[in-house]
């Protein structure tokens, strides 16, 4: 015969453990994407945070503008000093900072291969072991 003892306190007792397991979980996920990030600058590498928003929920941020076209790769595309077709008043080159050289006010950029590193760390496989506490 079994007998089965209902703590009508589980639904507390489990709300207690489930926002250190979450943020937990969370900070893996960012230190395998910073781990599988392309470095040059590192300006994408240490933009990558981790921010508690709820009781249970979390959010993993990458603050740059250039992340996507990292992450899902870019096709071939102009870059304009200018911004746009209809205003080259800007007589601003384009330049590599790091090398001085200088390209013009219009670029043809051939594009760029995906590298991605938040979806494998997203969807990686793991095994929790005595985290969260």
């Amino acid at each position: 015969m079994a007998y089965v003892i209902a703590d009508d306190r589980w639904l507390i007792r489990l709300q207690a453990e489930v926002p250190p397991w979450v943020e937990y979980l969370a900070h893996l996920i960012a230190a395998d994407a910073r781990r599988l990030v392309p470095i040059d600058t590192r300006e994408l590498h240490d933009s990558i945070r981790v921010f508690p928003v709820e009781f249970d929920e979390v959010f993993i941020a990458v603050g740059t503008d250039h992340w996507a076209p990292t992450e899902y790769g870019s096709g071939p595309h102009w870059i304009l000093s200018h911004g746009l077709w209809l205003r080259p008043e800007n007589p601003w080159p384009l330049r590599n900072a790091r090398t001085g050289q200088v390209f013009g006010t219009v670029v043809w950029h051939p594009g760029t291969p995906e590298q991605p590193f938040m979806r494998p760390a997203l969807y990686k496989k793991r095994r929790l072991r005595g985290g969260g506490r």
